[in-house]
């Protein structure tokens, strides 16, 4: 199923420690077709420096493969998954969609 045009490449570390933190070293790129990516929300915080922050809602196919601990890189920009990716059941309880939540901080 294809939710829209949009393509991200999934960037997944190549471990995590104790913590649950991402090691080191380069990630394994993935790329993952059919996403529609919608704006959620926008916030600049001008006192100490110039920090801008972009939220994105990211709709894609049942069973894409992302995680918590995944970054994402779509139109040539990083952004981290913030928590989890979670399904979404169509009316009948079988996998509709997944969604997810993206954040960027620049500045």
């Amino acid at each position: 199923m294809k939710f829209g045009n949009e393509t991200v490449t999934v960037l997944r570390p190549v471990g995590t420690d104790r913590h649950g933190d991402p090691l080191p070293g380069d990630p394994a790129e993935t790329d993952s077709p059919g996403w529609d990516i919608q704006p959620a929300s926008t916030s600049e915080d001008t006192e100490g420096g110039d920090t801008v922050e972009e939220e994105w809602t990211a709709i894609g196919p049942p069973g894409a493969d992302v995680r918590a601990t995944d970054r994402v890189r779509w139109r040539g920009l990083e952004y981290q998954v913030e928590g989890r990716p979670e399904p979404w059941p169509d009316e009948r309880g079988q996998p509709h969609h997944i969604e997810m939540q993206l954040r960027r901080v620049r500045g």
